[in-house]
């Protein structure tokens, strides 16, 4: 169980934000834009890398195949037998376990309906869509094996962001508008200056975007007040006194992120430094300077650990001004909502 604080009802929060708390709700707004495009192209880049793959070089059922004929790798395959495997019993074989996957699949979709369940199943329309589907994929997964991946990536950036940015811009959610923007833009540099044919690059590209997730979601979530609290203590302080007690716990937070925002900028100043000094020198590309396999900077991994923990800062101060204020007025805080999960 967890303790939650509801707004009262009839108070409309963004009627009475200030300047302060109307341009906190624009950073958490773009937070959530990078965060959220940062995820899509985490999950479609992994996706097209393993198609790609599996489209390009041999495939599981391949290999699968090669050992039910007796060899151990596919270099020691005769020619004719690796194309008869790889062009014609591969793609059969995976191409009917497809078909009935996506047959049983638009049957289960059409008895999950509000149809009569006397109504007779149609088979037949059930055997067009599955076939229909089975098509669908096939082409997909060709275009993924035969387009460059830059082309590939691209359009998909596109198709991701269009959707979200026309959201931000309908709701008026401008910081998330910029959020969108800013990954876009990001996303879009990378892919059009460092990506070309193949997939090479999406596990280290992953993880570079891995640490705008994890850090930028954190600082969401200390907006949201969904961050790591110990409640244990908490529960035994009389009401009166709980203002006082949230001030004390959150002035230690504080300093505890204060520390870490201190090591994310010694951890990005040095490296931040070097490569200034080394594009003003108009070398060439040094491994030092750049991550393996994407041919960004090193600083860009501790950048948003450093915004992010700054944020925090900031957030967890404005939490502290905000309880000891009520303390000093000897306000009570609101009863908790009882939240079984």
């Amino acid at each position: 169980m967890t303790e939650t604080t509801s707004t009262p009802e009839g108070q409309p929060a963004i009627a009475s934000e200030g300047l302060l708390k109307r341009f906190d709700r624009h950073v958490y707004g773009f937070e959530k834009g990078v965060v959220t495009g940062a995820l899509l192209v985490m999950t479609f880049t992994y996706v097209f890398m393993i198609i790609h793959r599996q489209m390009v070089g041999s495939t599981v059922m391949d290999d699968l195949l090669f050992k039910m004929h007796g060899y151990a790798s596919d270099g020691e395959v005769p020619e004719d037998i690796k194309m008869h495997i790889t062009g014609f019993l591969s793609p059969l074989i995976l191409g009917v376990l497809t078909y009935v996957l996506a047959l049983l699949g638009v049957r289960t979709r059409w008895r999950s309906g509000e149809q009569d369940s006397a109504t007779p199943e149609p088979w037949k329309r059930f055997f067009g869509q599955a076939f229909l589907v089975t098509a669908v994929l096939y082409g997909f997964m060709k275009l993924i094996g035969e387009l460059p991946s830059q082309d590939v990536c691209l359009l998909t950036t596109v198709l991701c962001a269009i959707p979200g940015i026309f959201y931000a811009r309908k709701n008026g959610e401008w910081g998330m508008l910029v959020g969108f923007l800013f990954a876009s833009a990001f996303v879009g540099t990378f892919f059009v200056l460092e990506v070309e044919d193949a997939y090479p690059w999406a596990g280290h590209f992953s993880l570079v975007l891995l640490f705008y997730v994890g850090f930028m979601g954190a600082s969401m979530a200390t907006r949201d007040g969904r961050h790591v609290t110990i409640d244990a203590v908490r529960k035994k302080i009389p009401r009166k006194h709980l203002y006082l007690y949230n001030s004390i716990g959150t002035a230690i937070t504080i300093l505890m992120t204060v520390f870490l925002l201190i090591l994310a900028y010694e951890h990005m100043r040095e490296p931040l430094i070097e490569y200034l000094e080394f594009k003003g020198g108009g070398e060439s590309k040094g491994y030092g300077h750049y991550i393996e396999g994407t041919e960004l900077p090193v600083f860009m991994v501790s950048a948003p650990i450093f915004v992010a923990f700054a944020t925090m800062v900031l957030r967890f101060s404005a939490h502290l001004i905000h309880d000891f204020s009520a303390w000093r007025r000897g306000e009570l805080p609101p009863e908790p909502e009882v939240e079984i999960h």
